[in-house]
């Protein structure tokens, strides 16, 4: 295995695509853009455009206080959401997905967290239906493993998720607590899709570069956890500061050759929809 170290300087270059179709960069929605106490705020993708403002009105603020909103309000909120995402998600073929916040952990030593991490994926899967979203992977709620070393207890609470959560749930690997291969072997014991981000892979094995041959394995491996597998998601982002940097940088320097074998690509950058229009410009079959 090649090691670069923190602080090298991050590299210029794009690779050659390889001769396939070109994945997606959009149109999508990410839906956990428009929760308002969410702290996530990376930047748009390719798979979707995450949007600032809120089109389901008081539905996700009452995840976090209901007693700010009562459920037939927030039902009807969403309801009236359905007109500004789900008309424009039928007439444009956009794809919706949710990347709960950093609070939602399934696997946490504590019963009280668990059980709130579910209430909110309840949650957003109720909004999910009441905007007349699949029950499937399509329409994914991505989380990441939570905490470490808690395979067993992950993979039995993923087995008793209610099925509008189950039936959407994608796990992702980090760069910390679950790589890349831990989360493709729980994915495979619980029948759930895997999204591979290939930055945190590199980071937390240290790679040379993205063009580590075990990069192209796992994005294959993981398009077998998926039902369909033109419905694979994968993440791409590059290190701000180098190459080992957990943080966003604005625009994608580097493309994983791999990523071009991905159906649906979700680019993480702080230049959101100037990091992908820069991305299209350098590859015209990007769409």
């Amino acid at each position: 295995m090649h090691h670069q170290g923190e602080g090298d300087p991050l590299p210029h270059h794009y690779p050659q695509p390889v001769s396939r179709p070109f994945p997606r960069v959009s149109p999508t929605v990410d839906a956990c853009a428009l929760y308002p106490q969410s702290r996530r705020v990376l930047p748009s993708a390719a798979v979707l455009r995450r949007t600032r403002h809120q089109p389901l009105p008081g539905y996700f603020r009452s995840v976090s206080d209901e007693r700010l909103r009562s459920r037939a309000k927030a039902d009807s909120g969403a309801r009236a959401g359905n007109g500004c995402i789900g008309d424009v998600r039928k007439s444009n073929g956009v794809r919706v997905l949710i990347h709960p916040d950093q609070y939602v952990v399934i696997s946490s030593l504590s019963d009280k967290v668990v059980a709130n991490s579910i209430r909110i994926l309840e949650h957003h899967a109720r909004v999910f239906d009441l905007l007349g979203l699949p029950r499937s992977p399509w329409a994914p709620i991505i989380l990441h493993g939570g905490k470490r070393g808690r395979h067993d207890a992950l993979k039995r609470i993923i087995r008793e998720l209610p099925e509008p959560v189950l039936a959407r749930l994608v796990l992702e690997n980090d760069e910390h607590a679950y790589g890349a291969q831990e989360v493709l072997d729980i994915c495979r014991a619980t029948g759930i899709p895997m999204v591979l981000d290939i930055h945190h892979h590199l980071v937390k094995e240290k790679l040379i570069d993205y063009e580590h041959p075990g990069i192209a394995t796992l994005l294959e491996s993981a398009r077998g956890t998926w039902p369909e597998a033109e419905w694979q998601i994968i993440h791409i982002s590059n290190g701000e500061k180098s190459l080992h940097d957990t943080r966003h940088s604005e625009v994608i320097d580097i493309m994983p050759s791999a990523a071009f074998k991905a159906e649906w690509i979700e680019v993480e950058a702080k230049g959101k929809e100037m990091a992908i229009e820069r991305l299209r410009s350098r590859y015209p079959g990007l769409h």
